[in-house]
């Protein structure tokens, strides 16, 4: 329980997700998009964008290492608060997102190279894609 609520009212409320009256052709192209395409493009683009731009150019700009991890951290972390069915669901993925931030900006300042976070962005993304993906597929 968080705040009293179960993990069920946290993170769904009364959402309904069922897409058994969806055409097969809807369900297949919404699979692709969520267990393939996403996690291909979303992480080389997150990660170029927040450690390779932002973060190198505030350290640049401020001359703090922490700033320039802080801050593209925390805007990273912002952009999930949409991924939440509820206020509380986002302010959790908003939370975890930002720890991600400060470790991944941390591993990209001390060891100069973005390819092992992305790629570790990239194995992430697609664990969350590949099982919507299964169960687009499967119908329920």
């Amino acid at each position: 329980m968080l705040f009293g609520l179960t993990r069920e009212q946290v993170y769904l409320r009364d959402m309904d997700f069922s897409i058994n009256n969806l055409p097969q052709w809807l369900k297949a192209y919404c699979a692709l998009i969520t267990g393939v395409i996403f996690p291909l493009f979303n992480a080389p683009v997150e990660e170029l964008q927040y450690r390779g731009y932002a973060q190198s150019r505030l350290i640049a700009a401020t001359r703090s290492v922490w700033i320039g991890i802080i801050l593209p951290a925390i805007g990273y972390g912002i952009q999930y608060i949409a991924y939440g069915f509820t206020l509380c669901a986002g302010i959790m993925y908003s939370a975890g997102c930002f720890l991600w931030g400060i470790g991944a900006g941390t591993i990209a300042h001390r060891h100069g190279q973005l390819l092992p976070l992305i790629f570790a962005h990239f194995i992430s993304n697609l664990s969350f894609g590949i099982i919507p993906m299964y169960f687009i597929l499967r119908g329920g």
